[in-house]
């Protein structure tokens, strides 16, 4: 019921990020009790206007009877965690379940790289497909900026002195891949309703049967391994390497898009 004699009241609040956009959410009172309902950004199309929109529309809702406050964990009071806090758990999770040391360093890899850099900040329902789609671009550019310095003999090197190499959309893919099995672990868990990252087009991706490693993978590998390039131990965990790479592409191929479930993510290094 709505509670009689009181006037349904409540707020909107905007916190600032350091990207520059403005996540808002409502701030109400009803049923004897405050509620915090999250809204989005610019991105997802929420301005001023909007907002006060949505929070007179909640207002009435709250003064009929009507108004369903926010799905609450079975926690209650655990805040909900930013993708850098839940994608470092998860990984946590999957290591000590037992994981394979060049599958480790890998995911470490993928996550401290690329991943953590761009998602690291939000909170896990901030992130929409729309800024799924924004990492994907952003992974785009990045290749050609690299690609151009290549060209233009200034290409960018790695603190151990590496050239670094433009990323292969299979290397993009991997990324989304691992995106999508952390997000699917958060909504098994009740933090999101819905997988954005399931919903992303994967980049196309024309390759000869058989494991073999993309010049990026490989480098990858060898940062993982801590840039050693002694060839018997390159050999060694590249092979490593290329089963898993074979085993993931069997699986690509079955589950193709959406991407349904998860196995296990971690970070990057």
């Amino acid at each position: 019921m709505g509670e009689r004699g009181r006037p349904a009241r409540g707020q909107i609040r905007r916190q600032r990020r350091a990207d520059g956009l403005t996540t808002f959410s409502l701030r109400v009172r009803a049923y004897g009790r405050r509620f915090t309902v999250r809204l989005g950004t610019e991105l997802d199309g929420w301005t001023e206007a909007r907002a006060e929109l949505e929070l007179a529309n909640v207002n009435a809702q709250i003064r009929a009877g009507i108004w369903e406050p926010p799905r609450r964990r079975a926690s209650g009071e655990q805040p909900e965690p930013t993708f850098h806090e839940y994608a470092s758990l998860w990984r946590r999770r999957l290591v000590n379940e037992g994981i394979a040391e060049n599958t480790r360093k890998d995911l470490l890899w993928q996550l401290s790289n690329h991943l953590l850099p761009f998602f690291g900040s939000y909170s896990l329902s901030e992130i929409t497909v729309r800024l799924v789609e924004e990492f994907k671009e952003h992974k785009l550019d990045e290749r050609t900026r690299v690609n151009a310095a290549v060209q233009a003999g200034a290409g960018p090197r790695h603190a151990d002195g590496r050239q670094r190499r433009a990323l292969s959309n299979t290397s993009i893919n991997k990324f989304l891949v691992l995106l999508t099995r952390i997000l699917a672990t958060a909504v098994r868990h009740g933090w999101i309703e819905a997988n954005p990252a399931a919903d992303v087009e994967r980049l196309r991706v024309n390759r000869a049967k058989g494991a073999i490693l993309e010049a990026d993978e490989l480098e990858s590998l060898i940062a993982a391994a801590g840039g050693s390039t002694r060839p018997p131990a390159t050999r060694r965990a590249a092979a490593s390497l290329a089963g898993d790479r074979a085993a993931a592409r069997h699986r690509f191929v079955d589950r193709r898009l959406p991407l349904p479930t998860e196995r296990g993510r971690s970070d990057g290094g």
